[in-house]
Protein backbone atom coordinates (compact mmCIF):
# COMPACT_ATOMS: atom_id res chain seq x y z
CA UNK A 1 0.00 0.00 0.00
CA UNK A 2 1.42 3.65 -1.04
CA UNK A 3 1.04 5.95 1.93
CA UNK A 4 1.47 9.78 1.06
CA UNK A 5 4.28 12.24 1.59
CA UNK A 6 3.35 15.87 0.98
CA UNK A 7 5.89 18.79 0.18
CA UNK A 8 4.28 21.96 2.86
CA UNK A 9 5.19 25.70 3.01
CA UNK A 10 4.20 27.55 5.68
CA UNK A 11 2.92 26.46 8.66
CA UNK A 12 0.04 27.42 11.58
CA UNK A 13 -0.99 26.72 14.14
CA UNK A 14 -4.76 26.06 15.02
CA UNK A 15 -5.37 24.36 18.22
CA UNK A 16 -3.92 20.85 20.32
CA UNK A 17 -2.61 18.46 17.10
CA UNK A 18 -4.09 20.65 14.83
CA UNK A 19 -2.05 22.58 12.19
CA UNK A 20 -2.49 24.05 8.19
CA UNK A 21 0.45 23.95 5.98
CA UNK A 22 0.44 25.78 2.61
CA UNK A 23 0.79 22.83 0.16
CA UNK A 24 1.29 22.83 -3.69
CA UNK A 25 -2.82 23.06 -5.70
CA UNK A 26 -1.22 19.93 -7.30
CA UNK A 27 -0.68 18.17 -3.99
CA UNK A 28 -3.31 18.64 -2.91
CA UNK A 29 -4.83 16.68 -5.59
CA UNK A 30 -3.26 13.93 -3.97
CA UNK A 31 -4.05 14.89 -0.37
CA UNK A 32 -8.15 15.04 -1.49
CA UNK A 33 -7.68 11.69 -2.07
CA UNK A 34 -5.80 10.20 1.28
CA UNK A 35 -8.77 12.37 3.26
CA UNK A 36 -8.74 10.67 6.89
CA UNK A 37 -5.66 8.96 6.13
CA UNK A 38 -2.54 9.59 8.25
CA UNK A 39 0.28 11.50 5.79
CA UNK A 40 4.19 12.70 6.83
CA UNK A 41 4.85 16.01 5.38
CA UNK A 42 8.71 16.88 4.17
CA UNK A 43 10.39 20.31 3.40
CA UNK A 44 13.41 20.08 0.42
CA UNK A 45 16.94 20.94 1.02
CA UNK A 46 19.87 20.98 -1.19
CA UNK A 47 20.59 17.23 -2.14
CA UNK A 48 17.72 15.81 0.83
CA UNK A 49 14.05 15.21 1.83
CA UNK A 50 13.72 16.21 5.68
CA UNK A 51 10.34 14.99 6.79
CA UNK A 52 9.47 17.23 10.16
CA UNK A 53 5.77 16.25 10.90
CA UNK A 54 3.05 13.55 10.45
CA UNK A 55 -0.69 13.76 11.05
CA UNK A 56 -4.88 12.81 9.78
CA UNK A 57 -5.72 14.92 6.54
CA UNK A 58 -9.02 16.31 7.70
CA UNK A 59 -9.52 19.20 5.21
CA UNK A 60 -8.38 21.52 2.45
CA UNK A 61 -8.94 25.23 1.81
CA UNK A 62 -8.54 27.44 -0.97
CA UNK A 63 -4.83 29.54 -0.05
CA UNK A 64 -3.16 31.74 -2.16
CA UNK A 65 -3.04 31.55 -6.02
CA UNK A 66 -1.46 28.00 -6.99
CA UNK A 67 -1.57 26.77 -3.30
CA UNK A 68 -4.21 25.50 -0.60
CA UNK A 69 -4.21 25.16 3.16
CA UNK A 70 -4.09 21.44 4.14
CA UNK A 71 -5.49 20.76 7.73
CA UNK A 72 -3.95 17.77 9.76
CA UNK A 73 -5.40 16.52 13.09
CA UNK A 74 -3.57 14.52 15.85
CA UNK A 75 -0.36 15.73 14.14
CA UNK A 76 3.33 14.89 15.53
CA UNK A 77 6.03 18.01 14.80
CA UNK A 78 9.57 15.72 14.81
CA UNK A 79 11.55 16.88 17.35
CA UNK A 80 14.49 17.06 14.74
CA UNK A 81 13.70 15.92 11.34
CA UNK A 82 14.45 12.87 9.39
CA UNK A 83 16.23 13.14 6.23
CA UNK A 84 15.70 11.18 2.87
CA UNK A 85 18.19 8.07 2.84
CA UNK A 86 16.63 6.37 -0.36
CA UNK A 87 18.38 8.32 -3.92
CA UNK A 88 14.93 8.22 -5.38
CA UNK A 89 13.52 9.90 -2.98
CA UNK A 90 15.39 13.12 -3.93
CA UNK A 91 15.66 12.87 -7.48
CA UNK A 92 11.65 11.85 -7.90
CA UNK A 93 10.74 14.24 -10.64
CA UNK A 94 7.71 15.28 -8.03
CA UNK A 95 9.49 15.82 -4.73
CA UNK A 96 8.89 19.57 -5.15
CA UNK A 97 5.16 18.59 -3.86
CA UNK A 98 5.07 15.21 -2.97
CA UNK A 99 6.22 11.27 -2.80
CA UNK A 100 4.52 8.02 -2.44
CA UNK A 101 5.91 6.21 0.01
CA UNK A 102 5.85 2.33 0.56
CA UNK A 103 4.36 0.67 4.12
CA UNK A 104 8.02 0.30 5.28
CA UNK A 105 9.40 3.52 4.69
CA UNK A 106 6.65 5.29 6.21
CA UNK A 107 6.56 3.33 9.18
CA UNK A 108 10.43 3.65 9.49
CA UNK A 109 9.79 7.61 8.95
CA UNK A 110 7.97 7.38 11.99
CA UNK A 111 10.39 5.10 14.11
CA UNK A 112 13.33 7.57 13.62
CA UNK A 113 10.82 10.20 14.79
CA UNK A 114 10.54 8.76 17.45
CA UNK A 115 14.08 7.54 18.40
CA UNK A 116 15.98 10.78 17.30
CA UNK A 117 17.94 9.10 15.13
CA UNK A 118 19.01 11.58 12.76
CA UNK A 119 21.96 12.64 10.64
CA UNK A 120 23.98 16.18 11.73
CA UNK A 121 24.42 17.46 7.91
CA UNK A 122 20.81 17.17 7.17
CA UNK A 123 19.83 18.95 10.47
CA UNK A 124 22.40 21.76 9.06
CA UNK A 125 20.83 22.07 6.32
CA UNK A 126 17.32 22.31 7.35
CA UNK A 127 18.86 25.46 9.84
CA UNK A 128 20.12 27.33 6.85
CA UNK A 129 17.20 26.78 4.41
CA UNK A 130 14.14 26.81 6.67
CA UNK A 131 15.39 29.86 9.20
CA UNK A 132 12.03 30.41 10.70
CA UNK A 133 12.54 26.98 12.28
CA UNK A 134 15.42 27.53 14.26
CA UNK A 135 16.97 29.54 16.57
CA UNK A 136 19.15 31.75 14.53
CA UNK A 137 16.50 32.47 11.94
CA UNK A 138 14.16 33.24 14.84
CA UNK A 139 16.46 36.17 15.85
CA UNK A 140 16.65 37.30 12.33
CA UNK A 141 12.92 37.61 12.13
CA UNK A 142 12.91 39.25 15.50
CA UNK A 143 15.49 41.86 14.51
CA UNK A 144 13.53 42.02 11.04
CA UNK A 145 10.30 42.95 13.17
CA UNK A 146 11.65 45.66 15.22
CA UNK A 147 13.18 47.62 12.27
CA UNK A 148 9.64 47.64 10.19
CA UNK A 149 7.93 48.82 13.31
CA UNK A 150 10.71 51.33 13.80
CA UNK A 151 10.66 52.75 10.11
CA UNK A 152 7.05 52.68 10.54
CA UNK A 153 7.31 54.78 13.80
CA UNK A 154 4.74 51.94 15.08
CA UNK A 155 1.89 53.43 12.76
CA UNK A 156 -0.36 50.96 10.73
CA UNK A 157 0.56 51.53 7.30
CA UNK A 158 -2.97 51.80 5.79
CA UNK A 159 -4.91 53.31 8.87
CA UNK A 160 -2.06 55.39 10.36
CA UNK A 161 -2.86 53.93 13.91
CA UNK A 162 -0.38 54.95 16.19
CA UNK A 163 1.23 52.55 19.20
CA UNK A 164 4.27 52.58 20.92
CA UNK A 165 7.15 50.08 21.29
CA UNK A 166 6.07 46.97 23.22
CA UNK A 167 8.31 44.90 26.22
CA UNK A 168 6.84 41.80 23.91
CA UNK A 169 7.32 40.57 20.88
CA UNK A 170 5.44 40.27 18.44
CA UNK A 171 3.76 43.18 18.97
CA UNK A 172 0.34 43.28 20.10
CA UNK A 173 -1.17 45.39 18.18
CA UNK A 174 0.59 45.52 14.88
CA UNK A 175 1.51 42.31 12.86
CA UNK A 176 3.98 42.85 10.46
CA UNK A 177 3.34 41.53 7.44
CA UNK A 178 5.13 40.35 4.16
CA UNK A 179 4.17 41.80 1.22
CA UNK A 180 4.83 39.44 -1.35
CA UNK A 181 4.52 36.03 0.89
CA UNK A 182 7.92 34.36 2.08
CA UNK A 183 6.72 30.73 0.90
CA UNK A 184 6.03 32.54 -2.76
CA UNK A 185 9.59 33.86 -3.11
CA UNK A 186 9.18 37.09 -0.89
CA UNK A 187 12.60 38.15 0.60
CA UNK A 188 13.23 38.39 4.26
CA UNK A 189 13.89 41.90 4.12
CA UNK A 190 12.76 45.32 5.57
CA UNK A 191 11.65 46.32 2.04
CA UNK A 192 9.21 43.15 2.04
CA UNK A 193 7.23 43.96 5.05
CA UNK A 194 4.85 46.53 6.48
CA UNK A 195 3.37 47.03 9.75
CA UNK A 196 -0.39 46.41 9.89
CA UNK A 197 -3.51 46.23 12.43
CA UNK A 198 -5.24 43.22 12.78
CA UNK A 199 -8.02 44.12 10.20
CA UNK A 200 -5.73 45.53 7.30
CA UNK A 201 -3.45 42.46 7.19
CA UNK A 202 -6.72 39.68 7.27
CA UNK A 203 -8.01 42.42 3.75
CA UNK A 204 -4.00 42.41 2.66
CA UNK A 205 -3.78 38.56 2.69
CA UNK A 206 -6.98 37.66 1.27
CA UNK A 207 -6.93 39.91 -1.59
CA UNK A 208 -9.10 42.52 -0.15
CA UNK A 209 -6.25 45.15 -0.08
CA UNK A 210 -3.68 46.30 -2.19
CA UNK A 211 -1.08 48.73 -3.13
CA UNK A 212 -1.04 51.01 -6.78
CA UNK A 213 2.59 51.34 -8.81
CA UNK A 214 2.67 54.68 -6.98
CA UNK A 215 1.44 53.39 -3.77
CA UNK A 216 -2.18 54.59 -3.31
CA UNK A 217 -4.40 52.18 -1.88
CA UNK A 218 -6.56 50.03 -3.49
CA UNK A 219 -9.51 47.74 -2.39
CA UNK A 220 -11.85 45.26 -3.59
CA UNK A 221 -14.91 46.79 -2.92
CA UNK A 222 -17.34 43.92 -2.63
CA UNK A 223 -14.72 42.05 -0.20
CA UNK A 224 -13.68 44.40 1.99
CA UNK A 225 -14.90 45.25 5.59
CA UNK A 226 -16.71 48.38 5.59
CA UNK A 227 -15.61 49.12 8.62
CA UNK A 228 -11.94 49.17 7.72
CA UNK A 229 -12.31 50.72 4.43
CA UNK A 230 -13.60 54.03 6.92
CA UNK A 231 -10.90 53.65 8.91
CA UNK A 232 -8.16 53.81 5.65
CA UNK A 233 -5.65 56.55 5.01
CA UNK A 234 -7.52 59.70 4.10
CA UNK A 235 -5.11 60.91 1.65
CA UNK A 236 -5.54 57.14 0.05
CA UNK A 237 -1.91 57.03 -0.39
CA UNK A 238 0.90 55.06 1.88
CA UNK A 239 2.63 58.04 4.25
CA UNK A 240 6.48 56.88 2.88
CA UNK A 241 9.64 57.68 5.03
CA UNK A 242 10.90 60.60 3.11
CA UNK A 243 14.16 58.65 1.98
CA UNK A 244 13.13 56.07 -0.96
CA UNK A 245 15.58 53.84 -0.26
CA UNK A 246 12.90 52.98 2.83
CA UNK A 247 10.13 52.42 0.73
CA UNK A 248 8.61 48.76 0.30
CA UNK A 249 10.07 47.04 -2.25
CA UNK A 250 7.71 47.97 -5.71
CA UNK A 251 8.46 44.53 -7.46
CA UNK A 252 7.10 42.76 -4.16
CA UNK A 253 4.25 45.29 -4.09
CA UNK A 254 3.29 45.02 -7.85
CA UNK A 255 3.63 40.77 -6.96
CA UNK A 256 1.29 41.08 -4.51
CA UNK A 257 -1.41 43.38 -6.59
CA UNK A 258 -0.92 40.68 -9.84
CA UNK A 259 -1.26 37.87 -8.33
CA UNK A 260 -3.07 37.63 -4.73
CA UNK A 261 -5.20 41.04 -5.07
CA UNK A 262 -8.65 39.73 -6.27
CA UNK A 263 -10.17 43.77 -7.32
CA UNK A 264 -9.73 46.16 -10.50
CA UNK A 265 -7.01 48.49 -10.68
Amino acid sequence: MARLALAVEERKLLGPGRVSFLISSRAAQLAHRAFRESVVVYRRAPEAVLFIGSGRVIGLMAGAPGFEDLHLVEYLDFAAPVPSEAESEVRDPGVRRSLSLDEQRFEEILQLAATGTIDAQALAETQALFAHDRQSGLKAYLKLHDRVLQRWRYRCAFTGMQFGPSPTRPHPALGVVAIRPRELGGALHVRNYLPMVAAAEFAWTHGHLALGSEFGVLVAERLIDPELHERLLPLGRLDLPSEPSLWPDSASVAYHRANIFDGDY
